[in-house]
C-alpha cells in the first residue's frame, strides 16, 4: 500500500501547486484580455454606430430640406399657371364678348338692311 502514496512528494506537490497556480494566472489573463478585447469591439461598434446614425440625420435633414423646396418650388409654379390660366381665360372672355357684339352689330345692320329693302320694293 506505500507503493501507491509514492507520487504525493513535496516536491511533487509544489510543482503541483505551481501548474494549478500557472493555469489559474493564464485564465485570469485569458479573461482580462477577452474582456478587454470586448470592450473595445464594443466602443467601435458604439462609435461607428454613432457616426452612422449622425450621418443618417444629416441624409435625412438634407432630403427634407430638399422637399421643401421642392414644394415651394411647385407651389409658386403652380400659382404662376392659375394666374396664366385666369388671365388667358379672362383675355378669352373679353374676346368672345366682343365677338358676340360685332355679331349682334352685324345682324343687326343685316336685318335693317333686309327691312329697308323690303320697304324700298
Amino acid at each position: 500500500m506505500n507503493s501507491h502514496f509514492n507520487s504525493f512528494t513535496p516536491e511533487a506537490m509544489q510543482s503541483f501547486r505551481q501548474s494549478l497556480n500557472a493555469g489559474a494566472h493564464r485564465r485570469a489573463e485569458f479573461v482580462h484580455n477577452s474582456c478587454r478585447q470586448t470592450s473595445t469591439l464594443l466602443a467601435d461598434f458604439r462609435k461607428r454606430q454613432n457616426e452612422a446614425e449622425q450621418q443618417r440625420r444629416q441624409e435625412a435633414s438634407r432630403q427634407a430640406e430638399e422637399r421643401r423646396r421642392f414644394m415651394s418650388s411647385l407651389r409658386s409654379n403652380i400659382h404662376q399657371l392659375r394666374g396664366q390660366f385666369e388671365q388667358t381665360r379672362h383675355e378669352r372672355s373679353e374676346d368672345l364678348q366682343e365677338m358676340n357684339r360685332e355679331f349682334r352689330a352685324a345682324s343687326e345692320s343685316f336685318r335693317d338692311g333686309t327691312r329697308n329693302a323690303g320697304e324700298d320694293n
